[in-house]
């Protein structure tokens, strides 16, 4: 993982992760919107990071999904835990464990590019369940391209 870009202070209760994503990538500047330096950051990773589950190039080149970083006993372990595009319309309290209440809780942006391709032999990996029957990869790089790519 890369160090901290930035730090957002949000209403756990009313701010979405859709809300998140909005502030990372833009900010108004006299009346008009623009890129924010930390999405320039997080571009250049998304770009820099390789694409070893060959998504479709648009995809491993923009989207991203957040994750939360994930303690056991007040240990870190390393490994966020990925939180669903169709979750991000729910508010950060309800997504983000709570957790020991001397930590900050942490939310990673993960390029797509690193999340195994939710098919049916790694998707336990990383949702910890399996696939639902009616699973289709083309239905969830349109949900990707949809909600997880900057606009």
């Amino acid at each position: 993982m890369t160090t901290s870009f930035g730090v957002y202070h949000v209403d756990p209760d009313r701010t979405t992760l859709r809300k998140l994503r909005q502030m990372i990538e833009t900010r108004k500047d006299n009346g008009m919107v623009r890129r924010t330096l930390l999405f320039s950051e997080v571009l250049q990773t998304l770009s820099q990071s390789m694409n070893w589950h060959n998504y479709p190039r648009d995809i491993a080149l923009f989207a991203y999904q957040f994750g939360t970083i994930v303690y056991k006993n007040g240990v870190n372990e390393d490994i966020p835990r990925v939180i669903r595009i169709e979750d991000e319309e729910m508010p950060v309290g309800k997504l983000i464990p709570k957790g020991d209440p001397t930590r900050l809780p942490v939310v990673v942006i993960i390029p797509v590019s690193q999340i195994c391709p939710i098919r049916r032999q790694c998707f336990h990996d990383v949702y910890g369940e399996k696939p639902p029957e009616d699973y289709n990869e083309e239905e969830r790089y349109a949900l990707i391209r949809r909600n997880a790519t900057s606009k």
